[in-house]
């Protein structure tokens, strides 16, 4: 594999899009890694910060999230440390879920748990 290292290299020579962010009079460090047996991306590659951002909002929209930022978190937690679970099963019972006793899901969660971290 071929590297091209080249320290403390003018920003104002670099192309318009890898200039676009850095300030005037700038100096940089490049690194071109060449990469065996990458396929070209075509033109649906972005070529600025500003497309790759649009891409990426985009890219967002069309997915749509299975569950909200709160309830993965409550998720995580609940995996990491039981009383995040007793808690997060009050808040879930608390909002009329299916009635089941808090008891019952803490015995379910720590068995998942328990599985996972046997796995």
């Amino acid at each position: 594999m071929n590297k091209i290292v080249r320290e403390l290299y003018p920003a104002s020579k670099l192309p318009e899009d890898l200039r676009e962010g850095l300030p005037e009079g700038a100096m940089v460090r490049i690194v071109i890694d060449e990469v065996p047996d990458a396929e070209p991306h075509g033109d649906a590659t972005p070529r600025t910060s500003a497309e790759l951002l649009e891409h990426l909002r985009k890219f967002r929209a069309s997915r749509p999230h299975s569950v909200s930022a709160e309830e993965a978190v409550a998720r995580v937690r609940a995996l990491r440390d039981p009383e995040d679970t007793l808690e997060a099963i009050r808040r879930h019972h608390a909002s009329g879920a299916k009635p089941v006793s808090v008891e019952e899901d803490v015995r379910r969660v720590r068995a998942l748990r328990d599985e996972w971290e046997n796995d």
